[in-house]
């Protein structure tokens, strides 16, 4: 893929602020409880969906980040693809031991199945280390944010 230099050169910077910004309408276009709040619970309800978005952006910049700084595909692949459900099975040990663990089936192993994809897949391009590459590798991140946080009611 061969891109005029002036576009190639701001690529990356567009890309975060267009994420960004979806992240953050995804964030607020959520809809408040349907009960009256006062101006308190609003405030609470903001900063908890706020903290939730930016709680989650963690993990795929992890991911990318360290899919940036070794250039090895393979394991950035990796990482992506086992630690959502690393972090799962270490929920539910910490939740089992404080007994409060659930079941769990098919319907959160097939949840895990497509974030744990595309996290993968944001690592393998990251690791490319290209301009394109971390365009698309943060593009990703931004859907697995939006997947991720939509799946939390």
């Amino acid at each position: 893929m061969i891109l005029p230099v002036k576009i190639r050169d701001e690529m990356i910077p567009v890309v975060v602020l267009a994420v960004g910004a979806a992240i953050v309408l995804n964030t607020f276009a959520r809809m408040p409880p349907s009960q009256q709040m006062v101006t308190g619970q609003i405030a609470v309800y903001v900063l908890t969906v706020v903290s939730f978005s930016v709680l989650f952006s963690v993990i795929p910049a992890g991911v990318i980040l360290f899919g940036w700084f070794t250039g090895n595909p393979v394991r950035a692949a990796l990482l992506g693809i086992l630690l959502l459900p690393a972090l799962l099975l270490l929920g539910i040990f910490l939740m089992s031991v404080t007994g409060r663990a659930g079941s769990y089936g098919t319907g959160t192993a097939l949840f895990l199945l497509i974030p744990s994809a595309i996290l993968g897949c944001a690592g393998y391009y990251a690791a490319r280390k290209t301009r394109p590459g971390l365009a698309a590798a943060i593009i990703l991140a931004g859907v697995w944010v939006f997947i991720v946080t939509r799946a939390f009611n």
